[in-house]
Order: structure tokens, then C-alpha cells, then sequence
């Protein structure tokens, strides 16, 4: 009877006694379920587990017998109908038994329809409400839950539970296209989601109201954080982070016209925070009005392997600016990876800052300084002189190498005479070029560069040489300030 109802392919899983016992064909279907990014690029309902029950009756049995093939949801990435979407919630939610369950959920509209969407009467408010309402009633079992619509509004459903009671989940993300500082802080309680290890937050003012220790938080992502108060508050709750993300718009809460109001006891800002597990921190700071100096002085982060600072040369302050330096002498990090841009930083500041951190691997240097000297700092002793000690550049001439581990250095972010970075490049590149008394370090692999300038580099015959010994020269766009405030287009992974 089986054989009848089967198509061709689904005799050929057949063994000479019969079909494949159902414990063998269920190992079979969870290997076909698609990865992530298949499931992201296409229909959900185009792809198994669905299309295995389209097969023949014993493979749709099969399939809804088996929970876990319906655990993850992913839909809303192609501009499909948040109505139509929530019949697969419908299908998806039941047939995944009582097992966690992970919701990626990314509706935007199109650009010429967005007034149209904002009337709460119409059929975009309407699906979101329906998806989230279908969401939130198994958010026990939420394992992953990640949501991006057009505006934060969108989402008030889940912030008005105001305590999230999911127990199970790990990872958890909002995001909007249309970004709002002004009007009510939204705040959730976190304190009963004691599995989640991953927050981020694409949209700004929300917060949390618990004060509780969220032990299990290992990665952190405020992307559009409104004062430096409302990002400690983060920390103080998260003391074993291990990555942090935070773009700062205003150190300051009074210059949003608002008076913000946020836990019951305002964090201390002079208080040493120590992040022993820290091992990435990326800040941003994107006004005239953001300083970041006052978070960088409250961290002790001695297990740190990557920090990037960017500025975009927007902060004018006293010249005294040495706050990445007093957070490296502090904190003795075994930094792998450093990128300084656009920061108030004097350039013998970086310079005493690189030569405290040999374990450097890569470095990204940005436009407000003086990257000749840097780049001269940078060249194997006695390959800082070109044509003479009267060439050589102030507080360039050092009796080792900086940064011996160096492999990989970007200066798309930076303007540089075009000798000087041949010989740079060059000292670390050639072996014949290296004298004894240099010492050992390792060759530079990636050169990271502005487009612009690239092709004479490249024609440059030491450079030509450079190339053919390994050396890789990646052509990249600067670094650009409007891309900050860009929404994102999709949820995060």
C-alpha cells in the first residue's frame, strides 16, 4: 500500500524488506531541515519540514509526529503579509509540542507605503499585532525570539506585559525601521528569562526595570543608547559580559528634552565597573555632545582581546583626552585587536598605547591623527629612515618594534604620504629588508585602504614585490557617519 501511494524518490529509501523504519527516516528529515540563511532567502513554506509532508501520507505522519522539525520559525524577510504569516505560527506552534521554540520575525514595509502602514486600521498593524499576540501565548517556550517592524509602536504588546516570564529563552532582539528618541521609556523585566545570554536592542529607549543579577548574559548590543546612565544600568545587571556593543547619541539625558526616568536607583557613574569576562567592547559615540570618555573610565576589562573606539572627529574637548590609554595601563588587556578613529586622542598618546599592548594583531587607525608618525612608529628599526635622520618625523624613532604581532592594518579612516607606507610596509614584509638587530615579528598579511588611493600603491614596485611575498591589500569605504544612523534591515542573527 505504501509503495502505491509514493512517489520514485521516496521508494529509492527503501531497503529490500521494506521502507526505512520511521527511527532511520526521522534522523533523515532533521538533516534535511535548512540552515538559518536558507530559511532567511526563502519561503518557509517552500522548505522542509512542510514539503516532507507532501510526499506521501506515512511522511506527513511521520513529520507531525516529530516536534522537533517545527521549533524554528523565520518569516517575513521576502515583504510577505504578516496575516498570511501568522497561519504558519498556526501550523508551526502546535505541531512543535511542548518544545522551546525560536521566532524570527522581520516585517517592514516598502518605503512608498509607510503612511499607509502607520494607520493602525490597516492590515501591516493589524498582522503584527496577530503575530506577536500568537508569539507571546507559548513565551514559556520561547527559546529565541527576534522581531523587527517598522516602528517600535508596533511592539507594545510586549512591553506592556512588562515582565518577560520565559524561562527557557537565550537570545532575544528588537529592532525598527523608523528610530524614536522621544516619548515613553519602555521598560521590561528580565528577571524570570534566567537562560538568556543575548540581548539587542535596535531601537532606543528601553530599559530594564530589574535589578536583579543576570548571570547567564554573555553578549550585550545597544545600538542606539541615549546616555551613559542608561548604559550603565545595563552593565551594573550584566557583570559577566563577554561582548558589549553601544552607540552612544547623547551623554547627556537633558539634551533629549525629556527627564528620563529609569530604575528605581540611578547607577553611580563613578563606580568602577569590572568586567572580568570582557572580551569584546565596541562603542560608538555619533554627536557633538557625546563623550566617551566617562564609560571607557568606569571599566576594568582585563581579559579584553578586541576594543574599538569610534568618534567621527565630532567631539571638541581639552586635548588631555587619554582615556583608551588610562583604561589599558589600568586594566593590562591582552588586546588582539584595536581600532582608534576619529577620537581626541593626541598621537603620542596612541603611540605610548601600542607600545603597552605587543599582542597586537590587527590595528585600525582613524582620520584626526597624524598617521605618518604612526605609520612611521610602525616600520622596523632602521627602516624609519628614509634618506637620512633628517627626514625622520618627531617622536617617530623607537629601539624596537612596535607591535611585533601585527598582521593585518587598516587606515581606510586615515590620509598618508604615500614613501613613508611603502617603507612601513616593506619592514614588515620583506625578510631582507629586516636587520638583525630588529628583532623577530611577524609579516604584515592585510593592508586595509581607501579605493582612491589604492592603485598607485599598487604600482609601486616595492609594493608589487610585497604582494607576490603574501601581502593582501583590501580596497574598503570610509568609515561613515550616516550609515550609524541607518535602521536595520534586518533582525540580528
Amino acid at each position: 500500500m505504501l509503495a502505491k501511494e509514493s512517489s520514485v524518490e521516496n521508494g529509492r529509501l527503501c531497503s529490500r524488506s521494506g521502507p526505512l523504519p520511521p527511527e532511520i527516516l526521522s534522523e533523515i528529515f532533521n538533516f534535511c531541515l535548512p540552515s538559518e540563511s536558507t530559511r532567511t532567502n526563502t519561503f518557509l513554506h517552500l522548505l522542509p519540514p512542510l514539503t516532507l509532508t507532501w510526499v506521501c501520507r506515512y511522511w506527513r505522519n511521520l513529520c507531525l509526529s516529530l516536534p522537533s522539525l517545527w521549533t524554528d520559525v523565520i518569516i517575513g524577510h521576502h515583504g510577505t503579509d504578516p496575516v498570511g504569516d501568522a497561519r504558519i505560527l498556526d501550523m508551526w506552534i502546535p505541531r512543535s509540542g511542548c518544545l522551546p521554540m525560536s521566532f524570527k520575525l522581520n516585517h517592514e514595509s516598502k518605503d512608498e507605503l509607510d503612511d499607509l502602514y502607520f494607520d493602525s486600521s490597516q492590515t501591516y498593524t493589524n498582522g503584527i499585532r496577530t503575530l506577536i499576540g500568537k508569539s507571546l501565548a507559548c513565551v514559556h517556550r520561547w527559546r529565541k525570539f527576534e522581531i523587527h517592524a517598522l516602528d517600535v509602536s508596533m511592539l507594545e504588546q510586549v512591553f506592556a506585559a512588562q515582565v518577560i516570564d520565559a524561562p527557557q529563552l537565550e537570545c532575544l532582539g528588537f529592532s525598527a525601521d523608523h528610530l524614536g528618541f522621544f516619548g515613553d521609556v519602555r521598560r521590561l523585566d528580565f528577571s524570570l528569562c534566567s537562560s538568556l545570554k543575548t540581548i539587542c536592542l535596535r531601537t532606543p529607549m528601553i530599559c530594564p526595570t530589574n535589578t536583579a543579577i543576570m548571570e547567564n548574559m554573555t553578549n550585550l548590543e545597544l545600538w542606539f543608547c541615549t546616555s551613559i546612565e542608561d548604559c550603565l544600568q545595563w552593565i551594573d545587571i550584566c557583570p559577566a559580559l563577554e561582548r558589549l556593543f553601544v552607540r552612544l547619541f547623547c551623554s547627556r539625558p537633558e539634551l533629549l528634552e525629556q527627564v528620563t526616568e529609569w530604575a528605581s536607583s540611578e547607577p553611580r557613574q563613578g563606580t568602577m565597573r569590572h568586567l572580568q569576562q570582557l572580551t569584546h567592547l565596541e562603542i560608538y559615540g555619533t554627536s557633538s555632545e557625546t563623550d566617551l570618555g566617562p564609560l571607557i573610565d568606569v571599566l576594568n576589562v582585563p581579559a579584553l582581546r578586541a576594543l574599538q573606539v569610534t568618534m567621527f572627529d565630532m567631539l571638541d574637548v581639552d586635548p588631555d583626552w587619554t582615556h583608551i590609554l588610562d583604561c589599558v595601563r589600568r586594566s593590562h588587556p591582552p588586546l588582539e585587536t584595536l581600532k582608534i578613529s576619529g577620537t581626541p586622542m593626541l598621537t603620542e598618546d596612541i603611540l605610548e598605547c601600542l607600545e603597552l599592548l605587543p599582542g597586537l594583531t590587527k590595528l585600525s587607525l582613524g582620520k584626526a591623527h597624524q598617521a605618518d608618525i604612526l605609520i612611521q612608529a610602525l616600520s622596523v628599526p632602521q627602516h624609519n629612515l628614509r634618506a637620512g635622520e633628517n627626514n625622520m618625523l618627531p617622536g617617530a624613532m623607537h629601539e624596537r618594534v612596535v607591535c611585533p604581532s601585527l598582521r593585518a592594518l587598516d587606515i581606510a579612516n586615515s590620509v598618508w604620504t604615500l614613501e613613508l607606507l611603502v617603507d612601513m610596509i616593506a619592514s614588515r614584509c620583506l625578510r631582507n629588508h629586516v636587520t638583525e638587530s630588529s628583532g623577530g615579528h611577524a609579516n604584515l598579511e592585510k593592508l586595509y585602504i581607501y579605493e582612491t588611493p589604492a592603485a598607485a600603491l599598487k604600482r609601486h614596485h616595492i609594493i608589487r614585490e610585497c604582494l607576490d611575498q603574501g601581502l593582501s591589500i583590501v580596497e574598503r569605504e570610509p568609515d561613515r557617519l550616516q550609515d550609524i544612523f541607518s535602521p536595520p534591515r534586518i533582525v540580528p542573527t
